[in-house]
């Protein structure tokens, strides 16, 4: 098995090493293995030291595991950490992204997503509140609790849909269903945690959380060029919901499987997310509607998901 590991975890390894104890090495200090020094918890004698470390620890976890225990890993670093970063495996020079953990009196620009069950508050001259799974558009926005928040900001527009060339890949490749003429193109997947979350509390079935499950929290962007039908489905083994992030587009809902049979056009402009489109019918089972993105304009939308934890996860 091929393990990769991704920008989130050189953060947390970068976390970890910052937190270590300071001591420095004097004349005529015994010479000591770096592997012996990281066992006591000291500081590295210099910049070559902690550039092997690094390489240390990351062999360490694709052997102890794979991505299974680098998420657990980064769990331990981040729990003590206020404000704790992660560049997401997609953000590239075109379009930031990064989860905030433990978020307080955290300033922030761009489409800031609330990736938890609690609603969360921005500071203004009337503060402001993002509803669970919801988003909103702000300019040094200063967010004062929250639990994860995912913020996402276009930084070069020219060019920006040149995603083929920066490592996405066209989801026919992904799923072979899509017709080979559909332009729309995925990024890689990021799962930035797991949430205990009522289904039925976030489908708005229940006004109030009850009966909770463990979801695992996974994002990934989409593109596609202006006027493309990004395919009428109905089957998701998950809950999600999506965030516009660049153009304009619309999540169309269907009375059947044909363009012509459209019922309901929720219109996403950057910095909305919409409300869920399916029931749960029953235990980690969902009923959608016929459903698709149709891209008015060149558009990013962000995917949000949430993935029922096997047992034992």
């Amino acid at each position: 098995m091929t393990t990769h590991v991704s920008s989130v975890d050189v953060d947390v390894l970068s976390a970890s090493i910052r937190l270590r104890p300071k001591r420095r090495v004097r004349p005529g200090d015994p010479v000591v293995s770096r592997g012996e020094r990281l066992r006591r918890g000291v500081l590295f004698d210099n910049e070559i030291d902690i550039i092997d470390c690094y390489i240390d620890l990351i062999a360490a976890l694709a052997i102890a595991g794979g991505r299974g225990f680098q998420r657990t890993f980064r769990r331990h670093i981040v729990a003590g950490q206020t404000n704790a970063k992660h560049l997401l495996s997609f953000s590239d020079g075109a379009i930031s992204a990064c989860v905030y953990e433990n978020v307080e009196n955290l300033v922030v620009d761009g489409i800031v997503v609330n990736l938890s069950t609690q609603t969360i508050w921005h500071e203004g001259s009337v503060n402001a509140p993002i509803q669970p799974w919801r988003s909103s558009t702000v300019t040094k926005g200063k967010f004062l609790k929250a639990d994860r928040i995912a913020v996402l900001k276009v930084e070069e527009p020219e060019n920006i849909g040149g995603v083929m060339l920066r490592g996405w890949t066209w989801f026919g490749d992904v799923f072979r269903g899509l017709p080979r003429g559909i332009p729309l193109y995925v990024s890689s997947i990021d799962t930035v945690g797991s949430v205990s979350e009522d289904p039925m509390a976030f489908t708005r079935e229940r006004p109030v959380a009850e009966e909770m499950r463990r979801f695992d929290i996974k994002l990934k962007l989409w593109w596609s060029p202006g006027k493309t039908d990004a395919f009428i489905h109905n089957e998701h083994p998950f809950l999600e919901t999506h965030t516009q992030i660049y153009g304009y587009g619309r999540m169309q809902k269907f009375r059947q499987r044909k363009a012509e049979a459209v019922y309901e056009d929720v219109v996403m402009a950057p910095g909305f997310t919409h409300e869920p489109f399916c029931l749960v019918t029953g235990a980690d089972e969902y009923k959608y509607p016929w459903h698709r993105y149709y891209a008015d304009t060149d558009a990013f939308w962000l995917a949000i998901e949430l993935h029922p934890q096997t047992p034992g996860q």
